[in-house]
Order: structure tokens, then C-alpha cells, then sequence
């Protein structure tokens, strides 16, 4: 795998162009990947948009429901603030309709907002030139489809060194570097194949070789993996987080499936009516919902696979004094540690922060009446 690496970034480098040593240690924490402030998409007779892009810009109120009613224009997206962060995963999730393919595709300028500002790594796309539009889908901000969009003409590898043909890379270097990438996708033999010879899930794996060869900072994948069977669908997403991991991208990722976005997310932002309603690290939407609509996607299956010591130790005394065997556990131990160990002893767990400082205590007792509350526990709303 390292062998692999190496050889990617030296046929990179020829290509690229040297940065600024101070760009590098100022860049990933002050510029985000990826911001859009105040976008709203309008759909409409352009009298009904301009009538309601005013009404935006004297701040009135702007939901969906009211520029229908009030003005007579559909808000695909009504209102969306987002920074993605550089090197994080972000998982968009929401019903039908909520706007998160719309929401994506502003993020490479497919789609154009009509209000609002999108930017790429501080620059924004509504002033970019058509030419500079092109070369940065192709090689800044890659892009995957549910439906993988192959070209049916090329060959397997062919498809796999567009990105680089467009980036202006020799023949030589684009055909290397695409062996490489089929490689590690595990799709070698079928270079010279065509994509209809292939299953769907090997079509998958060309569409992440093609977007992952250019070497692009961002990637943007719209429900990639949702027609697909569980047991491909699960083996895809360990050979993303690998790839995503390995490369230090900043990674998009819209899907209906609320476990693969808690499997995959850094942070997710749950969308309803053209708007993100909660955006918060999976613990935050599962344990802490703003609302019955964001609480309505945590299935017990995935509360538990969350929880953790601390959640289960918080406050508990330590009430079997004569008790003198114990161990310490952290925190931030999934409860599948904490069954395995309390399943092999009957001890009384101590729990303590990353600071050392007790959280609280574990015994099986407090395990199965805690665990049996959690999972029974209806929200709020």
C-alpha cells in the first residue's frame, strides 16, 4: 500500500505546481473546502423569481411553503449556510425532495444558485470563467452518481484517465497512473472492457477510480452506493473511508440511509423543505435531535452501535463497595467493549475522562438497566 502511494504522488507532482509554505499551515483551517451562504434555488416564471428574490433581499420571511404561497415559485433550496471543513465527511441526508441532490450539485457550479454565494476553497464559482468551470470539475472537485455516468464508448481504463487527459497529463504518465487506480479498486483485468461488461458494483468501483486519479481536493458523491445490495454496499464504503483516509480528502456524501451516514460522517446535516434543519456530529442528531423529524432517523440498531462508556457511567456512584475487583475503561469505550469485558468478569468498571477524572462506575447491573432505558427511550417531541 505504501509502495502505491509513493508512486501516486510522484506521478502527481509532475503536474502540480509548488505552493506556498505559509498556504499550507494557514490554508486547511481558515479557507473551508467548500461554504455557501444564503443559497437559494428558485424555480419559476422569471417575474414570480425576481418578485421573490426582492422579498429575500428585504429579509422577509423566506421558507419554502411562504415563497409558494406569497409568490408562486417552487425553493429547491431555501436559505442553505454550510461550511465543509477541509478533510472532513459530510453527510447529507433528508426525505424525498428535501433538496440534497440539488444542494450538491451547486457545490461543483452544475447547478447555479439564485441567490447566494458558493465558493471552492474561497473562490467563488458564480464569477468563474466556463473553461476554469470544466478543468476544476474535472480535477479540483470530482464527482460520483448514483448512476456512475461512464462513458459507454471508452474502455474501462479510458474512463479512468479522462480526469488526467483533461488535466493535460502525457499519455504515458494518465495510462500508469490509471493501472494504479484499477489496481487498488481491484479491477486490473478489466481494463480494456467496456462498462456494459460490467456488474454494478464494479461500475462503482471505476466511477471511484475516476474520480479519485486527478488527485482533487474535494469529492462530491451523490447516493453512490444506494442500488446496490447490502453486502457490496458495506465493502464499498471500507474501500471509501480507506481511500478518503489515505489521500486526506474532504468528501460530500448524499444518502436516504441514515446508518451508512452515521458509518461514514464526520458530521451530518439533515435536510427538510430546502433547508439544512440540523447539522451535528452523529452522537449530537442521534442523542440530542432538535427536532421529531431528525429524531425520526435513530433506530434503536443505531443508538446502540453509539453509545459509549461514558454515556452509560455518567453520574453512577459506585454502589458495590464490598466489590474489590474493578478495571478502568475510558470514556469514548463503545458498548460492545464494555459488554465483551463485563461478559468475561463480573467487576465493577471504573470510567474515566481523557483528563483522568472519573465519569463513573459499571457494573452489569447498571449495564442491562441503562442499555434497557436508552434503547426504550422515546424522544421528546
Amino acid at each position: 500500500m505504501t509502495a502505491l502511494l509513493a508512486t501516486h504522488q510522484d506521478l502527481i507532482e509532475t503536474d502540480a505546481h509548488p505552493i506556498p509554505e505559509d498556504c499550507l499551515l494557514l490554508a486547511p483551517d481558515v479557507i473551508p473546502a467548500l461554504s455557501l451562504d444564503r443559497v437559494y434555488k428558485l424555480f419559476g416564471s422569471r417575474r414570480r423569481v425576481r418578485a421573490a428574490l426582492a422579498a429575500i433581499a428585504s429579509g422577509a420571511r423566506s421558507d419554502r411553503e411562504t415563497l409558494k404561497s406569497a409568490h408562486g415559485v417552487f425553493a429547491a433550496l431555501a436559505g442553505v449556510d454550510l461550511h465543509v471543513a477541509t478533510r472532513e465527511i459530510l453527510v447529507i441526508v433528508g426525505a424525498s425532495g428535501s433538496g440534497k441532490s440539488t444542494l450538491i450539485r451547486h457545490m461543483n457550479g452544475l447547478i447555479h444558485p439564485s441567490h447566494g454565494r458558493v465558493a471552492v476553497a474561497g473562490e467563488p464559482l458564480d464569477c468563474m470563467p466556463r473553461r476554469a468551470m470544466q478543468r476544476l470539475r474535472a480535477t479540483q472537485v470530482g464527482m460520483v452518481f448514483q448512476s456512475t455516468s461512464l462513458f459507454p464508448h471508452r474502455t474501462v481504463i479510458d474512463n479512468v484517465a479522462f480526469g488526467l487527459e483533461v488535466k493535460g497529463m502525457a499519455r504515458d504518465a494518465r495510462y500508469a497512473l490509471a493501472r494504479l487506480w484499477l489496481d487498488r479498486v481491484e479491477l486490473s483485468k478489466w481494463a480494456n472492457h467496456y462498462p456494459a461488461e460490467l456488474s454494478g458494483g464494479m461500475q462503482q468501483r471505476v466511477g471511484l477510480a475516476r474520480t479519485f486519479a486527478p488527485d482533487p481536493e474535494t469529492l462530491l458523491l451523490d447516493e453512490p452506493f444506494s442500488a446496490l445490495d447490502p453486502i457490496l454496499r458495506r465493502s464499498l464504503q471500507d474501500q471509501f473511508l480507506a481511500l478518503v483516509g489515505a489521500f486526506q480528502k474532504t468528501a460530500v456524501f448524499v444518502t436516504h440511509d441514515f446508518a451508512e451516514a452515521v458509518r461514514l460522517a464526520d458530521r451530518i446535516a439533515v435536510m427538510a423543505e430546502g433547508r439544512i434543519v440540523q447539522l451535528g456530529t452523529p452522537r449530537e442528531l442521534v442523542f440530542h435531535p432538535t427536532s421529531s423529524y431528525v429524531a425520526s432517523f435513530a433506530t434503536p440498531e443505531i443508538r446502540r452501535s453509539l453509545m459509549c462508556a461514558a454515556d452509560i457511567a455518567a453520574g453512577r456512584e459506585r454502589v458495590r463497595l464490598q466489590e474489590t475487583s474493578s478495571a478502568c475503561l475510558l470514556g469514548d469505550a463503545p458498548l460492545a467493549d464494555v459488554v465483551a469485558r463485563l461478559q468475561r468478569e463480573d467487576i465493577c468498571l471504573h470510567i474515566k475522562g481523557v483528563d483522568d477524572q472519573t465519569i463513573g462506575w459499571i457494573d452489569r447491573h447498571v449495564l442491562l438497566q441503562h442499555v434497557g432505558e436508552m434503547l426504550c427511550t422515546q424522544t421528546p417531541f
